[in-house]
């Protein structure tokens, strides 16, 4: 009896001088797997679990093949958001393909405001642009000050790099995607030069031997006149 009492002292004591750390929390991509075809473009969303934890920031730092993928745009999806507060979120993206990088910053800018659930904070558009196999991954170093991170209230950074997630695109060929509809020329027709066509005749004709024939006569008329 008496060494059930130490051990259930025991136990308690490691509870009061080690207190329990916070969950780890990760960071995934969503979908985690896709194929798509070569000058697609296809989202990604950059998602979070705290795993229970109050979390008031997140570093997310996306690392993808610019060989096969271009990241064309950043939209955000807002995390940090309660009914009773309204949008309480910073945000902040910038991208680098020709490293191959995506830097995305999401914060809580109310003062204690915090948030514990699994969501998204961002959606990339990705455009496809050659065939093969392009993964996504977060850059994730334990020390590191410019990599992912997961941060609380008391600035821990609660992002366990071992747990982190990635994505694998495989890429087909084709076009794909949206492409730009040309437009239908309009049918070109030559243009003849008109025919000229006969004027309508007006008035009445008087053939020319008729004219001839009456003028002989008036002249005889008046000759024989003067005679008489």
């Amino acid at each position: 009896m008496r060494r059930k009492f130490l051990l259930i002292l025991l136990v308690l004591g490691s509870f009061l001088v080690f207190p329990r750390r916070a969950q780890a929390a990760r960071l995934f991509l969503d979908p985690a797997t896709n194929t798509v075809s070569s000058g697609e473009q296809f989202n990604v969303q950059v998602k979070v679990d705290p795993a229970g934890s109050e979390v008031v920031a997140i570093d997310a730092v996306v690392s993808f093949d610019a060989t096969k993928l271009e990241a064309v745009d950043v939209q955000e999806v807002t995390y940090f958001k309660d009914e009773t507060v309204g949008t309480a979120e910073g945000f902040t993206y910038n991208i680098e393909n020709e490293a191959g990088k995506v830097y995305i910053y999401s914060f809580a800018n109310v003062p204690n405001f915090s948030v514990s659930t699994v969501g998204a904070i961002a959606t990339i558009k990705f455009r496809a642009k050659a065939t093969g196999t392009a993964t996504a991954t977060f850059v994730c170093q334990a020390g590191e000050k410019n990599d992912s991170s997961v941060w609380d209230k008391d600035g821990n950074d609660l992002l366990d790099c071992a747990a982190v997630g990635s994505g694998t695109y495989t890429i087909q060929e084709g076009s794909g995607g949206t492409t730009e509809e040309q437009p239908t020329p309009e049918p070109t027709s030559s243009v003849s030069t008109p025919t000229p066509t006969a004027l309508p005749t007006t008035g009445i004709e008087t053939p020319m031997s008729l004219t001839v024939l009456l003028g002989g006569i008036l002249l005889g008329v008046g000759a024989l006149g003067l005679i008489f």
